[in-house]
């Protein structure tokens, strides 16, 4: 993958309190790949130390009473990521195909990454449009030719 020039410390959206900096895009050979992560701080602090105390609950009451009276396990904090969304256009206007992505996970709590389908041959720009819960919130526009 070559990465593309992102803007430095750009923030793309802020999610209760956390703010999210878009991170990183890289062409692959088939996909684009597009990063974001939520900014470390009292607030992402204060998230993870309540989900681990969840969590332990959570593992504490499985072991009393099993999987099925416990229930799921509490969702990771970082998961609130998954409410920015982002629209890709090439300098055409033709929007790129979203393909699959993930948001948080072990060693990964606050990072989403997204691919989409490469532009068509001879797009130079790519215009990136991030949202939350549907609300605009900044807009991008990158070089990839």
């Amino acid at each position: 993958m070559g990465d593309l020039l992102v803007p430095e410390d750009f923030t793309v959206a802020t999610v209760d309190g956390v703010r999210v900096v878009f991170t990183r895009a890289a062409l692959g050979e088939e996909v684009i790949q597009f990063e974001w992560d939520g900014v470390r701080d009292a607030a992402t602090d204060r998230r993870d130390l309540q989900w681990e105390r969840e969590f332990d609950a959570w593992g504490n009451a499985v072991k009393a009473h099993g999987h099925d009276v416990a229930g799921p396990p509490p969702q990771m904090p970082g998961n609130l990521l998954a409410r920015v969304q982002m629209s890709v256009s090439d300098d055409s206007g033709k929007q790129l195909q979203k393909l699959d992505g993930q948001v948080a996970g072990s060693g990964s709590e606050w990072h989403a990454e997204w691919r989409h389908a490469l532009p068509a041959n001879g797009a130079k720009r790519l215009l990136l449009r991030f949202a939350v819960d549907g609300a605009s919130s900044a807009a991008c526009e990158l070089q990839i030719g």
